[in-house]
Protein backbone atom coordinates (compact mmCIF):
# COMPACT_ATOMS: atom_id res chain seq x y z
CA UNK A 1 0.00 0.00 0.00
CA UNK A 2 1.13 3.40 -1.03
CA UNK A 3 1.01 6.02 1.49
CA UNK A 4 -0.84 8.63 -0.08
CA UNK A 5 1.50 12.29 0.87
CA UNK A 6 -0.30 14.86 2.93
CA UNK A 7 1.47 17.98 1.81
CA UNK A 8 0.94 18.25 -1.64
CA UNK A 9 -2.21 20.80 -2.06
CA UNK A 10 -0.96 24.34 -2.81
CA UNK A 11 -2.90 27.38 -1.29
CA UNK A 12 -4.50 29.34 -3.96
CA UNK A 13 -2.92 31.92 -3.16
CA UNK A 14 -1.17 33.98 -6.17
CA UNK A 15 0.86 37.02 -4.40
CA UNK A 16 2.76 34.63 -2.34
CA UNK A 17 5.20 32.10 -3.46
CA UNK A 18 4.34 28.35 -3.67
CA UNK A 19 3.30 25.44 -5.86
CA UNK A 20 0.98 26.28 -8.89
CA UNK A 21 -2.31 27.45 -7.42
CA UNK A 22 -3.97 24.50 -9.65
CA UNK A 23 -1.59 21.33 -10.11
CA UNK A 24 -2.26 19.26 -13.00
CA UNK A 25 -4.46 16.38 -11.85
CA UNK A 26 -2.26 14.36 -12.95
CA UNK A 27 0.86 15.98 -11.27
CA UNK A 28 2.57 13.42 -8.82
CA UNK A 29 3.46 13.81 -5.22
CA UNK A 30 7.55 13.71 -6.24
CA UNK A 31 6.94 16.18 -9.22
CA UNK A 32 4.71 18.94 -6.17
CA UNK A 33 7.07 17.88 -3.57
CA UNK A 34 10.06 19.32 -6.36
CA UNK A 35 8.25 22.49 -6.97
CA UNK A 36 8.28 23.35 -2.64
CA UNK A 37 11.95 22.26 -2.60
CA UNK A 38 12.23 24.92 -5.24
CA UNK A 39 10.11 27.30 -3.51
CA UNK A 40 11.86 26.92 -0.06
CA UNK A 41 15.34 27.22 -1.95
CA UNK A 42 14.60 30.25 -3.51
CA UNK A 43 12.72 32.44 -0.29
CA UNK A 44 13.36 29.61 2.45
CA UNK A 45 9.72 29.72 2.82
CA UNK A 46 6.29 28.27 1.08
CA UNK A 47 2.60 29.02 1.60
CA UNK A 48 0.56 25.72 1.01
CA UNK A 49 -3.18 24.82 1.63
CA UNK A 50 -3.14 20.85 3.07
CA UNK A 51 -6.60 18.72 3.01
CA UNK A 52 -5.09 16.29 5.26
CA UNK A 53 -5.11 19.65 8.33
CA UNK A 54 -8.57 20.18 7.43
CA UNK A 55 -7.78 22.77 4.56
CA UNK A 56 -5.80 24.80 6.75
CA UNK A 57 -3.14 27.03 5.01
CA UNK A 58 0.15 27.06 6.62
CA UNK A 59 3.78 28.04 6.15
CA UNK A 60 7.45 25.99 5.67
CA UNK A 61 10.08 27.09 6.24
CA UNK A 62 14.25 25.70 6.19
CA UNK A 63 14.42 27.50 9.64
CA UNK A 64 13.30 29.21 12.60
CA UNK A 65 15.10 32.68 11.19
CA UNK A 66 13.40 32.97 7.80
CA UNK A 67 11.33 35.63 7.73
CA UNK A 68 9.03 37.43 5.03
CA UNK A 69 5.96 35.30 4.44
CA UNK A 70 2.73 36.32 5.23
CA UNK A 71 1.21 36.62 9.06
CA UNK A 72 -2.00 34.82 10.25
CA UNK A 73 -1.03 31.20 9.50
CA UNK A 74 0.58 28.16 11.55
CA UNK A 75 4.46 28.11 10.67
CA UNK A 76 5.83 24.55 10.50
CA UNK A 77 9.60 23.97 9.82
CA UNK A 78 10.25 21.10 7.16
CA UNK A 79 11.79 18.99 9.80
CA UNK A 80 8.54 19.24 11.65
CA UNK A 81 6.58 17.93 8.62
CA UNK A 82 8.92 15.08 8.80
CA UNK A 83 7.48 14.02 12.22
CA UNK A 84 4.43 14.58 11.60
CA UNK A 85 4.14 12.61 8.86
CA UNK A 86 4.40 9.30 11.06
CA UNK A 87 1.17 10.38 12.36
CA UNK A 88 -2.41 9.11 11.38
CA UNK A 89 -4.76 11.20 10.63
CA UNK A 90 -6.41 12.20 14.19
CA UNK A 91 -2.59 12.52 15.54
CA UNK A 92 -1.81 14.99 12.96
CA UNK A 93 -5.16 16.99 13.74
CA UNK A 94 -4.54 16.81 17.50
CA UNK A 95 -0.39 17.99 16.58
CA UNK A 96 -2.00 21.02 13.97
CA UNK A 97 -4.32 22.42 16.88
CA UNK A 98 -1.67 22.64 19.23
CA UNK A 99 0.20 24.34 16.54
CA UNK A 100 -2.09 26.68 15.04
CA UNK A 101 -3.65 27.42 18.98
CA UNK A 102 -0.08 27.32 20.81
CA UNK A 103 2.58 27.73 18.42
CA UNK A 104 3.54 24.42 20.19
CA UNK A 105 7.12 23.58 18.04
CA UNK A 106 6.87 19.70 16.94
CA UNK A 107 9.90 18.08 18.46
CA UNK A 108 8.92 14.24 18.13
CA UNK A 109 5.96 12.00 16.91
CA UNK A 110 5.46 8.55 17.22
CA UNK A 111 3.09 6.45 14.65
CA UNK A 112 0.70 4.49 16.44
CA UNK A 113 1.61 1.59 18.08
CA UNK A 114 5.09 2.61 18.03
CA UNK A 115 7.33 1.93 21.08
CA UNK A 116 9.23 4.96 22.38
Amino acid sequence: MTKKSTWNQPAPIAEHPGPDPEPAENQSAEEVAAEIREHLAAKGWCLLQCSALGGDTIVVTIDELVTGYPPGHPVYLVQELAELAKLDDKMLLLAHTAKRISGARIEEAAAAGAKQ
